[in-house]
Formats: structure tokens, C-alpha cells, sequence
């Protein structure tokens, strides 16, 4: 068949419909073609004839299910009229196989090109359902269909990135009610049969993840400006469960285990609108898709990713963000990489939410065991959480002391590029808490320091007699600080701060930092040696250094003068008193 041939039929049959049954052959023909152009030639003629009947009123949906209910006796005398309804019934059945034929293709289709024509093609068709009804609601989606078409993009194995670009950028993110209905459905297809592990499957979870990353709701419900449907006007005629009230409770609508309870328009008053004009509506079919994709098993790669997704794009539109506390508990419990991400979000939650989180610190310290952590991608953020967790003034000292040693031995096995942020917030923490100073004042021979000798005669002369003082020196000889040959009270190996005894250790591994290869690194472990300053030294210029930006440094420095290769200028390969001079002839 011409594509001239598939133009001729289609005008055939908007002429007369005597030649309705042509429309049976160009099915047949797009079932069977291979031939690209002639596809899509085919495909367009048949939505074209689809809506021109639809448009006619010969395309009925409910016409369709009346007919099924009638007995054989009562079709036995056939009226034109009854012979009307046949026709509209065979259309809706050659309608219903064309929309087979068109989710088949972009389920199975590997051409791009047909695939995006296909589901173009759907959504236009779903976009034009309100036509297929006798109902008098002035808006109708075809969720119907949008739902299995959602089920097909969820199922597909693999996603091109022209059909992925296609589907968000003319779909989801341009029409609001698109992506309302595609969080609905999502959810509805997350949520069902749980216990089925048939449907709950590693692609179906991702591809959900992929389909709900394109969603992004507005700022405000003026943004709500854009919609494949035309939305009616508060004055017409709309079912209950498409309009709301703007005053009413928010907590209504985001319950959704209850039934909503949406007041009847009033025609005169302006402040019911549709459902898709409230951003409240939005953001609880984007919670509940999100709690709905939370509660599946997450692979470990889209786990996370989901974690860095939290904070910036997700978190801000959800109805009730302390929902997530336990997937981030559960989380931050993890360790590694996984805990690092959920760090952000957790600290959200504690900050704006008032999460109660009373281990936050201790798993904090944990998390800092693992040296590895300094050496990922996003470690600029963590550290720029963690200057802001270590910065509040009511950290007890054995806590600030447990995190400033840790930190320390950390140095010993980061990278360059960790040490230089490291350091100076070490220097900050000694600096907020006086009480650590003893960490630095302590000698080299690891003597007791002035400080601590000082605090140890006020205590005796704050005795009332001697058998005060005696006991109190028994007390202190039982808790003197052995750091005496090497030994280091400090216990690495323990997991709760309050039992690490930092404060009676020494930030030693500092003090070796002046050895180090960086000139930087070595000029930093010197602030040490010299009287604290009085204020605290800026962490911003620290936080994303990387070893590409020291070489960059490093070539750009310029030279003072000429490099010395070494104390005396050569003329010759070998000197003269060197064994190798008569060795060889040149």
C-alpha cells in the first residue's frame, strides 16, 4: 500500500460512511507493515478517522457498555437506530484495538522515532476522552488509559535518552495535569500487590525513580498555568471531587487514608477551584509517590541516588517531610557512603522539623572512623555540615575533645586535600571550647602542662583538712594521664565519644603534620605552637580543595628566584675522581 492509498481511505471515509469497513484494512495494514513511513503514515490516518467520529458522537464509550447488557430478545428486531449503536460498538472495538496496538508499540518498540509517534499519539487520544462520554463533566482525563500507558513506561527495559527527553519535556513537565495524574498513577501502581514480587521488580522500581525525577512542583499555585485539558470555569458544571475550597484545612486534604471532603461550587464564589489549580492537591499525590517508592526495595545504586535527591528536590514539596525520618535513621544507620547522603536530609529534619535524633552525635563519630569518607564526591557538603554540626557552643568538652582527636587521626591517612579543611576545624573547636586546650598545651615529654599543675593546686588548697587532700590525691594519682613512652589513653577502637578518654590524650598526630609534604599542610600545624587567636579562621576556602586545584596551584606559583638542582654547577657527566671516567669514551 502507497501513502497516497492511506490518504485516499481516510478521505473516503470521512466522506461516506459506507465505507466504514475500510477502516478494518488500514488496522490490518499497520499491524503487519515493517515499512517506517508507511507506519506512521497508517497511524496517523487511523487517529485522525478516531477523533473525527469522536467528534461526530459515533465514538461512544457508554453506548458500548449498554449494548452489552441487552438480551437477545431485544435485538432481534433491528431499527436504524439499533443499527447505529452496532456501528458504534464495532468503532469502540476497532478504537480499543487500535490503543492496544499503540501500547504495544512503545512497550516493545526499538525505533525511536515510532516509539515517540506512539506515545505522542496516545496522549492525544487521552487528551480527547471527554468527547468519547455522555456525561455533562466538563473535564475529563483519560486516566483510564494514561494508567496503562504509565504501567507500559514503568515495564520498558531500556529508555532512550531522545524518548526520556521527549516524555518529560512535551509531557510532564509542560502540562500540570500530566504530571498530576502520573504521581497518581504511580503511586496506584507502587502500591498495589506489595506482596507480589511479579510486579515489584528492580525495573519497575527504577523506571518509577525515572518517571518521578521529571515531576517538579511549582512554588506557588499561580504557577499552575498550564494544562493539556482545558480546565473548566468555577461557574460550570464539575463533579465534587474536582473542586476545593481554598480556605479549606490543609490537614483534609492531605489525609489520605480518609475521604476528602470537597464543598459544592457555588457558581458566585471565587474561592472553589479545580483540584489541578491547587498546589496543596500537587504536592500530596507528589508525598504520597514518593512514600509509595520509599517502602520498595531500592537497588544500592538508586538508593543513592534517592538520598542526594532528598534534600533539595523532594523535601521542600512534600506535605510532611518528618515522614522520612525513619527511612533516614535507617539510613544514616547504614554506614559508609549511604550514611554521608542521608547526613543532609537527617540534619533537615532536626533543624526545621525539630527531629528529636538523641544518637545524632555518636553515629557522627562512627561515620568519621572510615577515612574513605574524605575522598568521595560529596565530601565538600560534608564537610560543610559537619563545620556546622561541631560549631554550637553547648557541646559538652568530652564530646568536642572525642571529635577534635578523632579528626586528627583521621589526617594521618586523608588526602592532602582533607587535611587542609581538617586542620582549621580542629583549630576552631579548640578555640569554642577552652576546655580543650589542654589537648595542645600538653608537652612533647607529655609532662603534666602548667594549666593542669595549676588546677591541681587549687584543688588541694580548696581541701578543708588533710584527709581531704590525701584523698583527693589519692583520686587523682588513680586517674593520672599515662602518656608517658608512647602510650596514648586515647581509645580509638571505642565507638561512644564519653568513653574515648580524649581529654586526657594529646592532638600528637598535629604536631607530625609538620612534617608533611605540603608546605601548606605543615605551615597549618604550626598554629599550634604559637597563642591561639582570637578569632575563628574561615572553613568556606578549605572545603572543596582537590588535588587538581594544589597542582594548579603549584604551577602557577611563581619562583623568588632561579631553582637550585644542586650546590655547584656541572661541566661534565662525571667528575674526575668518579669511578666511572675512564669507563667510557666520548
Amino acid at each position: 500500500m502507497e501513502l497516497s492509498q492511506v490518504r485516499q481511505i481516510e478521505a473516503r471515509i470521512k466522506q461516506d460512511v459506507r465505507h466504514i469497513n475500510e477502516l478494518f484494512t488500514l488496522e490490518s495494514m499497520l499491524l503487519q507493515t515493517k515499512d517506517k513511513t508507511l507506519f506512521t503514515a497508517l497511524m496517523h490516518s487511523l487517529r485522525q478517522l478516531f477523533l473525527f467520529f469522536a467528534q461526530k458522537g459515533d465514538l461512544r464509550k457508554e453506548n458500548h457498555a449498554k449494548e452489552k447488557k441487552k438480551s437477545r430478545t431485544e435485538k432481534d428486531t433491528i431499527s436504524s437506530s439499533e443499527a447505529t449503536k452496532q456501528l458504534q460498538n464495532w468503532l469502540w472495538d476497532r478504537y480499543l484495538s487500535f490503543v492496544d496496538e499503540m501500547l504495544k508499540r512503545v512497550a516493545q518498540e526499538s525505533d525511536d522515532q515510532i516509539q515517540s509517534g506512539a506515545f505522542r499519539t496516545l496522549m492525544e487520544l487521552i487528551s480527547s476522552e471527554e468527547m468519547f462520554g455522555t456525561s455533562e463533566q466538563k473535564y475529563k482525563f483519560g486516566n483510564e488509559t494514561f494508567l496503562r500507558l504509565i504501567q507500559r513506561l514503568v515495564e520498558l527495559p531500556v529508555w532512550s535518552a531522545e524518548f526520556a527527553s521527549m516524555v518529560k519535556g512535551e509531557y510532564v513537565r509542560a502540562y500540570y495535569d500530566v504530571q498530576y495524574y502520573l504521581l497518581k498513577d504511580l503511586t496506584h501502581i507502587l502500591s498495589r500487590d506489595q506482596q507480589s514480587t511479579e510486579i515489584h521488580t528492580e525495573m519497575i522500581v527504577r523506571n518509577a525513580f525515572k518517571l518521578l525525577k521529571m515531576a517538579k512542583i511549582p512554588e506557588r499555585s499561580e504557577d499552575l498555568d498550564s494544562f493539556l485539558i482545558k480546565l473548566p470555569q468555577a461557574s460550570d458544571s464539575a463533579s465534587d471531587n474536582d473542586v476545593i475550597n481554598e480556605e479549606e484545612d490543609e490537614d483534609d486534604i492531605a489525609d489520605k487514608s480518609a475521604k476528602r471532603k470537597f464543598r459544592a461550587v457555588d457558581g458566585k464564589s471565587e474561592k472553589f477551584k479545580h483540584r489541578l489549580q491547587s498546589l496543596q492537591s500537587h504536592r500530596v499525590e507528589f508525598s504520597s509517590c514518593w512514600i509509595a517508592l520509599l517502602r520498595q526495595k531500592l537497588p544500592s545504586s538508586m538508593y543513592r541516588s534517592v538520598l542526594s535527591a532528598l534534600p533539595d528536590q523532594v523535601m521542600p514539596h512534600l506535605v510532611n517531610p518528618l515522614l522520612l525520618s525513619d527511612f533516614l535513621s535507617d539510613s544514616y544507620n547504614v554506614g559508609g557512603v549511604t550514611s554521608l547522603l542521608a547526613l543532609n536530609s537527617l540534619f533537615i529534619l532536626m533543624q526545621e522539623y525539630n527531629l528529636d535524633c538523641p544518637d545524632f552525635y555518636s553515629k557522627l563519630y562512627i561515620l568519621l572512623e572510615d577515612p574513605t569518607l574524605l575522598s568521595v564526591r560529596q565530601r565538600d557538603r560534608f564537610f560543610d555540615l559537619l563545620d556546622v554540626f561541631l560549631s554550637s557552643t553547648h557541646l559538652p568538652a568530652y564530646l568536642t575533645a572525642a571529635f577534635a582527636k578523632r579528626l586528627a587521626r583521621v589526617c594521618l591517612q586523608a588526602e592532602t586535600g582533607a587535611i587542609l579543611f581538617i586542620v582549621p576545624l580542629v583549630y576552631n573547636l579548640v578555640l569554642r571550647h577552652k576546655e580543650c586546650t589542654q589537648l595542645i598545651h600538653r608537652t612533647g615529654a607529655f609532662d603534666p602542662s602548667a594549666a593542669e599543675e595549676a588546677s591541681r593546686r587549687r584543688e588541694e588548697l580548696s581541701c578543708k583538712n588533710q584527709v581531704d587532700a590525701a584523698a583527693q590525691n589519692l583520686h587523682t594519682n588513680s586517674t593520672q594521664v599515662e602518656l608517658k613512652d608512647g602510650n596514648d589513653p586515647y581509645c580509638a577502637d571505642e565507638k561512644d565519644p564519653l568513653k574515648s578518654q580524649a581529654l586526657k590524650s594529646s592532638l600528637w598526630e598535629l604536631y607530625s603534620l609538620k612534617h608533611h609534604y605540603n608546605a601548606e599542610v605543615a605551615a597549618q600545624a604550626c598554629w599550634f605552637e604559637v597563642k591561639l587567636r582570637q578569632h575563628f579562621i574561615d572553613l568556606k576556602p578549605h572545603v572543596d580543595v582537590t588535588y587538581q586545584k594544589i597542582f594548579e596551584k603549584q604551577i602557577k606559583r611563581q619562583a623568588n628566584g632561579p631553582v637550585h638542582l644542586g650546590h655547584e654547577p656541572f661541566t661534565k657527566l662525571f667528575v674526575d675522581s668518579d669511578a666511572f671516567t675512564n669507563a667510557f669514551s666520548f
